[in-house]
């Protein structure tokens, strides 16, 4: 187990009356009326006041938008992102702090990033985690974000004591095609072999445009030239 602080994991089930594609618009009381809760066991661990960095893509909660596989979307519930536990937490009224279940997310958007939950291929297994989505389309462009935890370094002989501290990572990004799992990109070749029938296409544009693959924002060309062709 790699959770750090305490937590009480909320499981926020909701009411599936079909899968029509009609967006139902709702708002923070129907969120927190609606929500089946199945308490937890806090966990006993490091206080974050310890630990110098944060997990968290943004500290703060801020005002938020879920939307389940119900096609039900909750407006103005207060989000944040766990990096290092990937998990999308909210705030309840009283305070309290929970974890989305992530089975009955379909997506969540924070400030100006959208975050979706699926699959992925690593190292010849399937894998699930959250994926801020950056481009959409048949081919979808995906970041994973990091953070690293550091533990504490005791003093020794003529060197102080080191916190425990967090500290970001480089992101990684993956193209998922259509529903099938997301794929590491870390090179030209990577994003390539994806698409055998353009590779003289794909080649010719990332020579052409003088593009590289660990810069997001040629990524994003690239993603889109696929998804125009």
């Amino acid at each position: 187990m790699k959770y750090l602080f305490p937590a009480i994991v909320l499981f926020v089930l909701f009411t599936n009356n079909g899968f029509s594609q009609q967006i139902i618009i709702k708002t923070l009381d129907d969120f927190y009326s609606k929500q089946v809760i199945e308490r937890g066991l806090s966990q006993n661990t490091i206080p974050l006041s310890d630990i110098q960095g944060s997990p968290y893509l943004q500290q703060d909660f801020v005002p938020g938008e879920v939307l389940n596989t119900s096609n039900t979307q909750y407006a103005g519930v207060p989000l944040r992102y766990n990096i290092y536990n990937d998990e999308i937490e909210f705030q309840t009224k009283e305070k309290g702090v929970f974890c989305l279940e992530k089975s009955t997310i379909k997506s969540v958007s924070i400030n100006n990033s959208t975050f979706i939950y699926r699959a992925y291929a690593s190292s010849g297994k399937l894998g699930r985690a959250y994926f801020e989505l950056l481009h959409d389309g048949t081919v979808q462009l995906l970041k994973r974000h990091q953070i690293r935890f550091e533990k504490a370094q005791p003093a020794k002989p003529y060197v102080d004591p080191v916190p425990a501290k967090f500290s970001q990572k480089n992101p990684i990004y993956y193209i998922a095609i259509e529903e099938q799992e997301a794929h590491k990109i870390t090179n030209a070749k990577d994003l390539i072999n994806l698409f055998p029938d353009k590779e003289k296409d794909l080649t010719n544009f990332i020579k052409n445009e003088k593009l590289k693959i660990n810069k997001e924002e040629d990524l994003l060309k690239i993603i889109a030239h696929i998804n125009e062709n």
